[in-house]
């Protein structure tokens, strides 16, 4: 699985109604800057975010950012350490204390002075946490995962929250869509073991093929949660045989 690109932000009151991604992270990893993002954070998302990019070539997280403020209870000196998920263009954002403990969702604070209070590490990996599973049965599903092997093109994708919830967003690997499909607009026919069909609409984003219209279906349907494992295997033309783990 590919690495991900981290950077990091102290959060101040310049970072509070919008905030900078650093320059050289945009040269090296944001060279197609989208229109908008997602990010997911430790009390859940995800959060759609604007992405601002000024005649200097600066590039921020705008309009949809001060909710994720509100929503994480952020406040000064709070360290915030930024994923890049490049398949999907959306980030994970860790929030850290001015002790240097990571912000612990598990006992909900509520205000500002409880979670400033927080002294709690989190030791469960998020995206198992939120879905009810342990540690112990996403890492069972995701090595089931990787031992699939097909004689068709697949890709695989760990499902997050923005999948399978508003905005109901997802992404085809830009390899993938570049070497088996158009860069138009199209449907493709996803199919599940049963032989079940859901046609879904695709559509362009900043260079990236992503379903959209019917998906939630397709996802309501097969009762996908945070924390499956999806490969999609094009078994015919526009077709995709999805493997739910």
């Amino acid at each position: 699985m590919e690495q991900r690109p981290f950077f990091y932000k102290i959060f101040n009151e310049l970072t509070e109604k919008k905030l900078k991604i650093p320059l050289q992270f945009v040269k090296d990893f944001l060279k197609e800057v989208p229109k908008r993002t997602v990010l997911e954070g430790p009390s859940g998302g995800p959060w759609c975010v604007k992405v601002i990019k000024t005649a200097e070539g600066d590039v921020f997280l705008g309009d949809g950012w001060q909710k994720f403020v509100e929503d994480n209870l952020l406040h000064v000196y709070n360290f915030l350490l930024f994923g890049y998920d490049r398949g999907a263009r959306c980030f994970t954002v860790q929030i850290f204390e001015q002790s240097g403990l990571e912000r612990d969702y598990t006992s909900a604070p509520t205000t500002h002075q409880d979670v400033a209070n927080s002294s709690g590490i989190k030791n469960l990996d998020p995206h198992s946490r939120r879905s009810g599973q342990s540690t112990k049965d996403s890492a069972v599903i995701q090595e089931k995962a990787k031992s699939f092997c097909s004689q068709h093109p697949f890709f695989e994708l760990l499902i997050k929250r923005y999948n399978v919830g508003p905005p109901f967003l997802m992404f085809i690997p830009k390899w993938f869509a570049e070497e088996h499909f158009q860069m138009a607009k199209t449907k493709i026919r996803l199919k599940n073991s049963e032989g079940k069909a859901w046609e879904v609409n695709c559509t362009v984003n900043s260079g990236s093929l992503v379903f959209v219209g019917g998906l939630s279906r397709f996802v309501r349907d097969n009762e996908l949660k945070v924390g499956n494992v999806c490969i999609f295997e094009l078994v015919a033309e526009k077709v995709l045989q999805v493997h739910i783990f």
